[in-house]
């Protein structure tokens, strides 16, 4: 698949500066808005939250940005393409000189999923879920894991599984989403122990919880 390089100022037009109204949702490492091309098109653009920690924010773009484009499945959202811009910038110092400075761009574009995030449809006002729809959901859910896990040369693992990354498209097919924290494990590696925190509380294994025993076994609980 060959990914599209667009600007930061063609972001910029199709989510009206990126205007609040256009936010989808946010995380840890980032905010993402619906654009809308002028020919009607609809996107996701993942704008990457820049810290103190400037390189710990790129590992983690670079770390999502090479996993996505090594995927390709019906339960997989699809990147559609990536902005990495650097612009000089006027800024004024606290002794009053002016000197110029690089404000960084970084963004990630995606197919734009209309039904948003599983989590939406398990709430008290949704209703309208039958169970075909549901049995779906879970099917493509378990389809995307087994191709993360057992179709590609090197298993991917998502570390971070949970109802608000997966996405639904119009006709509730689900997605999985958000690889910032996905990690690549060669296949003779049956389980890796961590200290590093992964994952949202509440959807972590007890392996996880007590041994930081990474694994496939951390999707699928």
């Amino acid at each position: 698949m060959e990914l599209e390089d667009v600007s930061f100022q063609f972001l910029q037009e199709i989510t009206d500066g990126f205007s609040e109204k256009r936010i989808l949702g946010e995380g840890a490492f980032g905010v993402v808005y619906k654009g809308v091309t002028k020919s009607g098109d609809d996107a996701a653009v993942k704008k990457l939250k820049l810290g103190c920690d400037v390189n710990l924010d790129l590992k983690q773009f670079q770390n999502e940005f090479y996993n996505l484009t090594k995927l390709k499945h019906q339960n997989v959202v699809q990147i559609l393409g990536y902005c990495y811009e650097t612009e000089k910038k006027l800024s004024i110092l606290p002794d009053g000189s002016k000197v110029f400075v690089d404000e960084l761009h970084i963004a990630l574009c995606f197919e734009y999923l209309h039904n948003g995030s599983l989590e939406k449809h398990l709430s008290d006002d949704f209703y309208e879920l039958d169970w075909h729809a549901r049995f779906k959901i879970i099917k493509g859910i378990c389809e995307g894991l087994k191709y993360l896990h057992d179709e590609l040369e090197e298993p991917i693992y998502h570390l971070d599984l949970k109802p608000d990354n997966i996405l639904l498209d119009k006709d509730m097919v689900p997605k999985i989403a958000d690889f910032g924290l996905s990690r690549i494990f060669g296949n003779d590696e049956l389980a890796r122990i961590t200290r590093n925190p992964y994952g949202t509380l509440g959807y972590q294994p007890p392996e996880y919880i007590d041994k930081g025993e990474i694994s496939a076994w951390l999707s699928v609980y």
